[in-house]
């Protein structure tokens, strides 16, 4: 056992090998599935658009990677199981091996696959639209780019962009490490207890707010602003939430794997 807390390369492929064995016809399905709906989604929405803009594509890459968010609620399908769960707990692998395993595909490759399945699919649809176009009338259709649908044409620093890759990160690892506490309906529960933490936190910005400042009317918050090297205290603010709050997700899902696992 003393070994198994020891990472070891081979021990952690083959854990993969495993996962990729058993779910192979789930995954392939899931990414046709994906894809397909995805390129029809946006092939009806540019030829039914007078002009399908930036904004267009914001709005369906907004539901897409919420249907993404799922398969991230998902991780660990084990756990939906109790004897599969235990089989799981049992196979020869440490805690972080498993944990990274499963990070590894149910986030990093996950993502990297659907935002390449969204750029294929967009341009994809755009070429039939235009070919569809050459029968009847077709709209403006503008040019997909995550550059210019991630950070539109605003003023935005390095930092900024920094903290709005890393605020998606961190709702990420939020999904995927809550999953951990969650047996039954994971995702659902995720949903919910995020929705909880939101309005805690809100609640609680509110009664700072009437507590420090009288003044403050029902559910305002009162933030008093002032600079720091040229930027906004909110702004750096924002910044430490992002760029800090992923680990803390992380750290939270392994030691509640490490439990299961004790």
């Amino acid at each position: 056992m003393s070994a198994n807390k020891i990472f070891s390369p081979k021990r952690f492929c083959n854990l993969i090998y495993n996962d990729l064995l058993i779910y192979r016809k789930t995954y392939i399905f899931s990414i046709l599935g994906i894809w397909l709906i995805t390129y029809l989604i946006l092939l009806w929405a540019m030829t039914v658009d007078s002009r399908f803009d930036i904004v267009d594509y914001l709005a369906l890459m907004y539901m897409y990677y919420i249907v993404v968010g799922f398969s991230i609620g998902n991780a660990f399908p084990d756990f939906n199981n109790k004897i599969r769960t235990a089989n799981y707990l049992l196979l020869p692998a440490s805690t972080f091996e498993k944990f990274l395993s499963q990070f590894l595909l149910k986030v990093l490759i996950a993502f990297a696959l659907s935002a390449c399945i969204f750029w294929i699919d967009a341009h994809l649809a755009k070429w039939t639209a235009s070919l569809i176009g050459i029968f009847g009338r077709i709209g403006v259709i503008a040019d997909f780019s995550y550059n210019k649908v991630v950070f539109p044409n605003i003023i935005m620093t390095l930092l900024d962009k920094l903290s709005v890759i890393f605020a998606f990160f961190s709702l990420v690892t939020f999904v995927f490490s809550m999953r951990l506490f969650f047996e039954k309906f994971a995702i659902i529960k995720t949903v919910i207890f995020g929705v909880i933490m939101v309005l805690a936190f809100t609640g609680c910005m509110v009664l700072w707010s009437h507590i420090f400042y009288p003044e403050t009317n029902g559910w305002d918050v009162a933030l008093k602003g002032y600079e720091i090297n040229d930027v906004s205290n909110v702004s750096w603010y924002v910044y430490f939430i992002s760029f800090i709050s992923w680990i803390f997700f992380l750290a939270t899902g392994y030691y509640k794997l490490k439990e299961k696992q004790i």
